[in-house]
């Protein structure tokens, strides 16, 4: 498997990640939650005290594959690049709109990104995706904005 340079230029999304709570139950002992147990045990090996269900605290980080079923596949509209985005960032480009190009295309092509051609391309952007953005913002991300500009990742 190789690694080969992408480059994107156009409309993408930069969110900030948001956390939920868990969602299911944990196994813990009843006088210090931090004891390591056997979760088939019904007494702690470290106390003996009695072990608990109580409901799953840990934060977790939202992605796209919280939002619910009925919006679509909403996944498969968007790519994730790795390595683009600042921690606790994401950034999502458009699966279905121009502005992905490999290495050989960047060395034998002018590029013109006029403002007409922006416009054009921001047009394009939220015609496609005006409703998944407003589904990241409700279910998923906070900060969800529009940006315009390039960056090279690595597929």
């Amino acid at each position: 498997m190789s690694v080969s340079p992408e480059f994107f230029i156009g409309w993408y999304v930069k969110a900030k990640y948001r956390y939920s709570k868990g969602t299911g139950k944990e196994k813990v002992c009843y006088s210090n939650p931090d004891h390591e147990i056997d979760v088939s045990a019904n007494y702690c090996g470290v106390c003996g005290t009695k072990i608990i269900s109580r409901d799953d605290i840990t934060p977790r980080t939202l992605n796209i594959y919280d939002i619910p079923e009925q919006s679509g596949d909403l996944q498969d509209r968007f790519y994730e690049p790795e390595g683009v985005a600042k921690k606790g960032e994401v950034i999502l480009v458009s699966n279905w709109s121009a502005g992905h190009y490999n290495g050989e295309f960047i060395n034998s092509q002018i590029m013109n990104m006029d403002s007409l051609t922006q416009a054009n391309q921001y047009t394009e952007f939220i015609k496609e995706h005006d409703q998944d953005i407003s589904l990241l913002k409700e279910y998923v991300y906070d900060n969800v904005q529009l940006f315009y500009g390039a960056f090279v990742y690595y597929s």
